[in-house]
């Protein structure tokens, strides 16, 4: 396994010592140790939360820019294209 930082969990363990692992798909994700816990370099990421923020924020964006690109076209009709 493989983890980002020793973190809080492996400075405590020595040789020989017992933790609980959790797995999730075929990967271990968490080993914890009397209320310590560590994720390895598996555990899931909350990146979905992020990429809805851009999704929302680009969408936000592009209904700006068409609705003012609405008003510069009605204007420069009213204008006689001037």
């Amino acid at each position: 396994m493989s983890f980002g930082d020793a973190g809080p969990l492996l400075e405590q363990l020595a040789p020989g010592d017992q933790v609980k692992a959790t797995a999730w798909r075929r990967d271990i994700v968490v080993l914890s140790k009397n209320g310590v816990r560590q994720n390895t370099s598996e555990a899931p990421r909350d990146e979905l939360q992020m990429n809805a923020a851009i999704g929302v924020l680009a969408a936000l964006v592009a209904a700006q820019t068409f609705v003012f690109g609405a008003v510069r076209l009605a204007r420069s009709r009213a204008t006689g294209g001037v």
